[in-house]
């Protein structure tokens, strides 16, 4: 009997080591309990933030993810989002955060995540802040976006009129695109801002078509401004060429432009209309059909920062922006075509047309 139960206790101690230990490699792996998702769930940005929650509730409720998230609304106002995320994160050692658009707001949360020695994937087209080098970008470029623009304005018209919303995008958006046709030669260019919180229009559409443009080009977040400068367009019977950033996806612009994007040219990443998809990216499409969803941009960087997180966690990996370099083989919602270098990303894009809600490669319109 004692020797039953010496054996007993034997194997209940090499059972209990071995828990232990499996516990212990499995917190080691996980380690991450939460991921700070600082984004714009209300004001002017609002439609972007709440399309990225959409996407990352439903992943996360039908995917195995060794986190969870926790939302912090940023209003799209950087002092508002960082004092936000200070309150969220007083007792958080090495936070990881990801910050859903603005570079203003990326910029001002990277110096306090490096304090916390923690670590920032932000969707964003640049970091103002080049002091840290603690963040990760998972975003369209200004180049991705703007290149296929300026080549095809370069290629059918000889001047080009600008309109942009005053936001920090639109407005690094018009200087880049009025940069590169003017090293190209197009120098032919007009500039309109448009001021972010407005809805009402018609008068700098009035304006613009007194000065009676060959080709519009509008660029900027979308919000009712942006939207309703293509109603106020086709209403006001523009014939010319309507050229639009990739905003023009949003499904909630879309819904609200309804068939007057008709006929208006303008980008979209590769994985929106691309028939041979990786298997990652052709689940993900997949998905999000299932959800009602059309895949744009806010989708694919929801999508692929949740992904990035999780690799980084299943494979043990450092949070630091060596692990991400020349990085391919993970589960990417845009499949093998995101490149990640220095801190940025490059999400590869076509030129496409609208018609009747849908849009289609523009090469393949005839």
């Amino acid at each position: 009997m004692k020797k039953i139960i010496i054996a007993l206790c034997v194997a209940l101690v090499v059972f209990a080591v071995g828990y232990n230990a499996y516990q212990s490699e499995k917190s080691a792996k996980t380690g991450l309990k939460k991921v700070y998702a600082v984004m714009p769930l209300t004001g002017s940005l609002a439609t972007l933030g709440q399309e990225g929650k959409k996407v990352m509730d439903f992943m996360m409720k039908n995917g195995d993810y060794p986190f969870k998230v926790v939302y912090i609304d940023s209003e799209g106002n950087p002092m508002k989002a960082l004092t936000a995320l200070q309150a969220a994160t007083v007792s958080e050692k090495e936070p990881i955060v990801f910050s859903f658009i603005l570079s203003s707001v990326n910029s001002a949360l990277a110096p306090y995540i490096a304090k916390k020695n923690g670590f920032l994937f932000g969707v964003s087209t640049s970091m103002v802040n080049a002091d840290c080098n603690n963040w990760q970008l998972l975003t369209l470029t200004i180049a991705d976006v703007s290149s296929p623009l300026v080549d095809y304005v370069l290629s059918h018209h000889r001047s080009l009129d600008i309109v942009y919303i005053e936001d920090e995008y639109g407005v690094m958006e018009a200087k880049y695109v009025a940069d590169a046709l003017n090293k190209k030669g197009l120098t032919d260019i007009r500039k309109w801002a448009v001021p972010l919180n407005i809805t009402d229009v018609r008068n700098e559409v009035v304006k613009i078509l007194s000065k009676k443009p060959e080709a519009i080009l509008i660029v900027g977040v979308p919000n009712l401004a942006y939207v309703n400068l293509f109603r106020n367009l086709k209403q006001q019977g523009f014939k010319g060429t309507i050229l639009a950033d990739n905003s023009l996806a949003s499904p909630w612009v879309q819904d609200n432009v309804g068939k007057d994007a008709n006929g208006i040219i303008s980008v979209a990443e590769k994985i929106e209309t691309e028939a041979d998809l990786s298997a990652s990216a052709k689940t993900f499409k997949e998905q999000m059909t299932a959800l009602g969803l059309k895949v744009n941009q806010s989708h694919l960087q929801a999508a692929d920062t949740l992904n990035l997180i999780k690799y980084t966690i299943d494979k043990n990996l450092p949070f630091e922006r060596a692990t991400y370099e020349n990085l391919q083989g993970w589960d990417s919602a845009s499949g093998d075509h995101v490149v990640f270098k220095d801190g940025q990303s490059s999400y590869p894009t076509i030129l496409v047309i609208y018609k009747d809600g849908k849009y289609y490669p523009y090469a393949e319109e005839k």
